[in-house]
């Protein structure tokens, strides 16, 4: 594939999964609001907590998927693939995965959900009925996800857009249920996630097995390419356990100190930052396949060149979207939710800060798993990552709000970031001169003066009306336009926009 026809491919799909994205945004804002309205602060706080010691095995799923994706994205990389081959393997290590998740998630986990947790009285019952759920939810994706894997392999981005739009419909069907609902509120909003989950389940696997023929299971599976699918994925789970840990480990430690508001505060904070990171993720969905398959045909120029664009117009792209939401966080929430829980405003902020620092990592760690040495970086990286369980505990020992938890998480990423550079200088000799030139150079010049207006706008400006939001937004907006095509671009990819943007207007 030449280097232009990829560029083409990289573009269409971001167009589609941008599309999705904004649809999926606007549905998913309306029914968060309806979600904790009808739940209450309690109980959605309960959500987050039960549902999460499930639902952050997503890590777990997110991982696998990202090596599956990597066996077939390098194998469509060679001239000669065998994709049914890579594809058996993979669903059949899922199949395993899916029945020691369920195992634990029954012993260890419903313990852990009964006898550790603070939860409210009289709502143990419910808790159960969410983990319950949450379970079986987790053990269908495990199953599923060869088959998400290779729509993105692929680049079917098309589809992979349309079954994201049925997913946020689905969210408002369920937001509708869960208001006319006659009994127990968060019974049903398990009861309902769970089934918009298996339609959307079900639509993806129709379509991959109908569309994509090479997708399909061989009798007898090639035993040495099993054993290099289990060694590669034996280290991505040892990560994934790792973020589950520190993710978990955050909620459990909000909990002990700061209660199920504490968790809510979170979960909300969460919601923000999921709408906001979607876009960041999307683009790089688009990009992710291209690292991979450069890897395999060794093509480093680009390669380098894709993971310097990816990480820093990925920084942009989450910038631009967080800093109208950070510089009104208040009223914003305000008009969104009506009352919210304490602590929300600095949580969400912290979060965000630490994802703006994740997104340069996106590209490095996917180009590091395209090498399959994983191994050490793993092993590494799970540590750094694990740190954050201490650190946190500390704070709230210390009697610190619980936003210091998520302040600390922001610096480890920080250590995070550097560590994958180190391994990319090894693996495949990209310059950290060169990434500091090309990517951290640029986007502290865009930052510096974005933040400084953040910060005087809530030491000056600290009271918001719809007026004055709508002309802050509407400022900071063309601030950031102005800032990141003067500092934050070179001459090529400010005239490459131009053409782009001329050609539209044209059309």
């Amino acid at each position: 594939m030449s280097h232009n026809t990829s560029n083409s491919t990289i573009a269409r799909n971001t167009i589609f999964l941008y599309l999705r994205m904004l649809l999926t945004m606007a549905i998913g804002l309306f029914t968060s609001r309806i979600v904790l309205q009808v739940l209450g602060i309690d109980n959605y706080g309960i959500y987050t907590l039960v549902g999460g010691v499930v639902i952050l095995f997503t890590f777990i799923n997110n991982s696998l998927l990202s090596g599956t994706q990597r066996f077939l994205s390098y194998e469509l990389g060679k001239s000669q693939p065998n994709v049914k081959e890579v594809f058996s393997s993979c669903f059949r290590l899922h199949l395993i995965l899916s029945l020691i998740f369920l195992i634990a998630a029954e012993t260890i986990g419903l313990w852990f959900i009964n006898t550790q947790l603070v939860i409210p009285e009289g709502r143990l019952y419910a808790a159960n009925w969410v983990y319950q759920f949450s379970v079986i939810t987790c053990v269908i994706n495990i199953i599923c996800c060869p088959l998400k894997a290779a729509l993105i392999s692929y680049e079917r981005m098309g589809i992979y857009a349309y079954i994201g739009i049925l997913e946020a419909v689905l969210k408002l069907v369920v937001a509708y249920l869960l208001y006319v609902s006659p009994i127990d509120k968060l019974i049903s909003y398990a009861i309902l996630t769970f089934v918009s989950m298996l339609i959307v389940l079900a639509v993806n696997t129709i379509y991959t097995i109908q569309k994509l023929p090479e997708i399909k299971l061989v009798k007898i599976p090639n035993k040495s390419l099993m054993k290099e699918v289990i060694n590669f994925s034996k280290w991505t789970i040892f990560g994934s356990i790792a973020n589950v840990g520190m993710e978990q480990g955050l909620s459990i430690i909000v909990n002990l100190f700061y209660g199920v508001a504490g968790n809510a505060a979170v979960g909300i904070a969460n919601q923000v930052n999921s709408h906001i990171t979607g876009f960041v993720s999307n683009f790089q969905v688009a990009l992710n396949p291209q690292l991979t398959k450069n890897e395999a045909s060794k093509d480093r120029e680009r390669q380098y060149n894709l993971i310097f664009k990816s990480a820093k117009f990925s920084y942009f792209i989450m910038l631009f979207l967080a800093a109208p939401i950070v510089l009104n966080l208040d009223y914003i929430l305000h008009v969104w939710l009506g009352n919210y829980p304490p602590h929300t405003t600095s949580i969400c902020m912290f979060i965000i800060i630490g994802v703006l620092i994740e997104t340069l990592s996106g590209p490095l760690w996917v180009s590091i798993f395209a090498t399959g040495k994983i191994r050490t970086y793993q092993i590494v990286i799970s540590c750094i990552l694990l740190m954050n369980v201490p650190l946190a505990l500390l704070i709230g020992k210390t009697g610190l709000p619980p936003a210091g938890v998520y302040a600390v998480r922001a610096l480890i990423f920080i250590f995070a970031l550097t560590t994958r550079l180190i391994y990319l200088k090894k693996l495949i000799n990209l310059s950290m001169q060169q990434f500091a030139k090309n990517v951290i150079y640029p986007i502290t010049l865009v930052s510096l003066p974005l933040f400084a207006l953040i910060f005087a706008k809530y030491q000056y400006l600290p009271n918001t009306t719809f007026i004055s939001f709508m002309i802050e937004s509407i400022a900071i907006v063309l601030i950031e336009v102005v800032v990141i095509g003067w500092l934050g671009l070179n001459k090529n990819e400010r005239g490459f926009i131009s053409r782009t943007l001329l050609k539209k207007i044209k059309r």
